[in-house]
């Protein structure tokens, strides 16, 4: 179990930051947890869930941007592996 900060530990709330950075050391291990019951779940209802956990995640929320298109285009998601990720992030980057 992770250590809990000197706040916890006298009974105070810690930081948002420290919370976020303690999150953030199991975001990861969510993902790959999400994905992996999105993809192979018992139930229609688990895969749904997973995949709009991931969605919410991935996608900023529309109503929170702001959008100058005048031909909305559909937004394509893929899944892809880390390795297809990186190789894709070094291709599209600005020389």
């Amino acid at each position: 179990m992770p250590s809990r900060s000197n706040e916890a530990k006298k009974g105070k709330t810690p930081a948002r930051n420290v919370l976020y950075s303690e999150a953030a050391k199991y975001a990861p291990r969510a993902i790959k947890v999400l994905v992996d019951i999105m993809e192979h779940g018992d139930n229609d209802n688990a895969r749904m869930g997973a995949a709009k956990a991931i969605l919410a995640k991935a996608i900023p929320d529309l109503k929170a941007t702001d959008l100058n298109i005048t031909k909305p285009e559909p937004i394509q998601i893929r899944i892809v592996s880390e390795e297809t990720f990186n190789s894709l992030q070094t291709s599209q980057s600005v020389v």
